[in-house]
């Protein structure tokens, strides 16, 4: 039991809204008319007049509603698709959602029809259906799709954390950070920076200190720092919310959304976006 809890509470990967997954919606609808319509299962086979014309509602429903919560909600709701929160239960409840969903449509479509009508048990037969179409290759999706990510990010930070095990010189440049007002600035050397976070109007400066990490604030933006420190040693902008010394990152770890970075014991892992998946690998290949 513990580890299913644990296997619920990991990270999983949340894909934001595009039109690959347009194109999923498609392929799953296509599923659900190409299995109704050559199976004929739950009485289907009863329909004499336009039968795939009938079915294929099923498979529009089904794309309909994946587009809506898919595609269109995260869109008016972005607070509620937070990657650094999303885990393998949110995305099994989510997928839960989705086929109460298209069971709602597909009693609707149904009744429309003249085949059913709209009541709690007709509701409770038709999400019982759904899940028998829906649930086993869904989920067998999500677990691939999580197991495969997982595997690749823990190998690669395995890479990673190996070559920045190999010795290498760090940077040693006197910084001046400054904020909008000139009186607002920060003085460092640049092996004691750790990292820079941004704060909506302000930047979390973040500094070694007797071995300790200690928090600065300036008024100003993240972009106008990177800018600056951009030929001041090894700096990389992981996130748009982060920029790193690459110098004093202690270790990465992977997950099935990705890669953090460990600075410090005492300092919160720091999130590296997808699109710097990239960007990271060669940074840490350069270091070796």
């Amino acid at each position: 039991m513990k580890r299913l809890v644990n296997l619920l509470r990991q990270p999983y990967p949340l894909d934001p809204p595009s039109w690959n997954k347009v194109r999923t919606g498609a392929g799953i609808g296509l599923f659900v008319f190409l299995f109704l319509y050559l199976f004929q299962p739950f009485n289907i086979d009863q329909i004499t007049d336009n039968r795939a014309l009938h079915v294929a509602g099923y498979g529009l429903v089904t794309f309909v509603v994946v587009i809506l919560l898919d595609v269109a909600l995260p869109r008016v709701w972005p607070g509620l698709f937070v990657e650094a929160r999303w885990t393998v239960g949110k995305e099994i409840l989510y997928f839960a959602a989705n086929l109460i969903c298209i069971a709602i449509g597909n009693m609707i479509y149904t009744t429309a029809m003249g085949y059913s009508s709209i009541s709690f048990p007709n509701f409770i037969m038709f999400v019982i259906v759904t899940s028998m179409v829906g649930i086993f290759p869904s989920a067998a999706l999500i677990m691939t799709a999580y197991l495969r990510k997982l595997k690749k990010a823990v190998r690669e930070a395995k890479s990673m954390n190996a070559e920045l095990a190999e010795s290498h010189t760090p940077a040693e440049v006197e910084l001046v950070l400054e904020g909008e007002n000139q009186q607002d600035r920060i003085q460092c050397r640049s092996q004691d920076l750790l990292a820079l976070v941004s704060a909506e109007n302000y930047v979390e400066v973040w500094l070694k200190k007797n071995g300790e990490p200690e928090r600065k604030v300036i008024r100003g933006s993240l972009s106008q720092l990177e800018q600056y420190l951009q030929d001041k040693g090894h700096f990389l902008r992981t996130h748009r919310s982060y920029i790193v010394n690459m110098d004093q990152v202690q270790a990465v770890d992977g997950n099935a959304q990705g890669y953090q970075l460990q600075l410090h014991a005492a300092m919160e892992p720091v999130p590296v976006s997808r699109r710097q998946s990239r960007a990271l690998r060669d940074v840490i290949h350069t270091l070796a």
